[in-house]
């Protein structure tokens, strides 16, 4: 392995999310590879080793201050930093916070740029409109006002931030990595180009074994509305009718937590769903382990779903949004079923149906299990580092590859 050092940025350092999971398996796995990595990002509690430099999250007023006007603090850290390691190649990831700062420190070097969700387009990360969850194709516009989707006095300097960002991304990015197809596509359409595809990957071997099913059904993630958690408890309480006992977890916490729990208890269904809040990677293994059918109804585009391969790898068959990027690793009728997430009565039949048929559960549960190989770390971090090759060999050669 020739010598390559990559400096990788995320606004958040420490483990809160399915981003920062990824993030961290990255740096670790090219460090397995012999990269010589190096961090960024900001935090109070951060995971952080000699080779990262975290700083300390501001409060509110300074935070959203950064954010639309100018850190000028970061920029001189973080540039003072950069020129002391002299990495070969600058790997952004998540950008909310101290952006324009940070695309300021990174001018000279060679950039990729792992978009992670929606947000270069849509000032919600939604792309779907919140009045009615239908798809929204237009960008941040006046129709987020008109459709309910931000206040008006929040969309300006939201609009205003978007445009300024990516007029500098585009001039100072000579790559872009997303991990599904899907949110290739819709890059493309608003002039972010090259784009390369690498799906999230995981460590198969780490899932945990087979153990005794206490859940018919499991989800993970965030509990906000965008995740869809209030359709399935409405699919439960359908559910319910035919399975009076069925069980289900939510793992994961949120702003929605409070409501959701008061959301079961009037759907009659607070016995059947067992709330466990935020849990670390292991205890969600074993969750996984636990549990029937895994359900990811996730109402906005999810860019990936990264959970969702992290069930596939514990043989799981998947019930999941047709939204996004979640099509690309739950094929309908192969290692899942696909639902529109906004109608609770196809989520029960689409979970009925796995319930009553084992032997199509049982299939698409190996098919899964299967499939789930090709999301394995080492054959995406061989493309990851071929894609730092190819740009440090000659960033034209590479867009001409790409939009070949």
């Amino acid at each position: 392995m020739e010598h390559i050092r990559v400096l990788h940025i995320n606004e958040t350092h420490r483990e809160v999310g399915g981003q920062e999971r990824y993030f961290f398996g990255l740096v670790d796995g090219l460090r397995e590879k012999g990269l010589d990595i190096y961090s960024f990002g900001f935090d109070t509690t951060a995971r952080k080793t000699n080779k990262s430099l975290v700083l300390k999250t501001p409060g509110y007023f300074m935070k959203q201050f950064n954010r639309f006007v100018f850190d000028f603090e970061t920029y001189f850290k973080l540039r003072s930093w950069i020129d002391e390691i002299k990495p070969d190649i600058i790997h952004l990831h998540g950008l909310n916070q101290s952006t324009l700062a940070i695309l300021f420190a990174c001018r000279g070097h060679k950039v990729v740029q792992t978009v992670h969700n929606y947000g270069m387009i849509c000032p919600t990360i939604w792309t779907v409109t919140r009045d009615d969850y239908k798809l929204c194709y237009s960008g941040a516009g006046l129709k987020c006002w008109l459709k309910g989707c931000m206040p008006l006095r929040h969309l300006i300097p939201f609009y205003v931030h978007i445009k300024i960002r990516n007029f500098f991304l585009k001039r100072l990015v000579d790559v872009y990595h997303a991990p599904s197809k899907a949110l290739k596509i819709y890059l493309n359409k608003i002039g972010f180009e090259p784009v390369e595809v690498i799906n999230y990957f995981i460590d198969v071997k780490g899932m945990a074994d087979d153990e005794k099913k206490e859940y018919d059904l499991v989800f993970v993630g965030r509990l906000d509305e965008e995740k869809g958690v209030k359709f399935l408890l409405d699919a439960v309480g359908i559910l319910k009718k035919n399975y009076p006992k069925i069980k289900v977890v939510i793992v994961g916490n949120g702003p929605e937590m409070n409501y959701l729990q008061t959301y079961s208890k009037k759907k009659d269904i607070f016995d059947n769903v067992d709330f466990v809040g935020r849990a670390d990677f292991n205890a969600v293994k074993k969750y996984y382990a636990k549990s029937r059918i895994f359900v990811m109804p996730s109402v906005y585009r999810e860019q990936f779903g990264f959970v969702g391969i992290e069930a596939m790898a514990n043989g799981l068959p998947s019930v999941a949004s047709n939204r996004g990027g979640i099509p690309e690793w739950c094929v309908n009728n192969e290692t899942g079923l696909l639902i529109d997430p906004t109608k609770p009565s196809e989520i029960a039949r689409a979970v009925d149906t796995l319930l009553k048929d084992k032997k199509l559960a049982k299939r698409l549960g190996n098919n899964a299990k299967e499939c789930v190989k090709k999301f394995g770390k080492e054959g995406l971090l061989d493309e990851m580092i071929k894609l730092y090759k190819n740009l440090l060999k000659n960033t034209r050669n590479i867009k001409e590859r790409v939009h070949r």
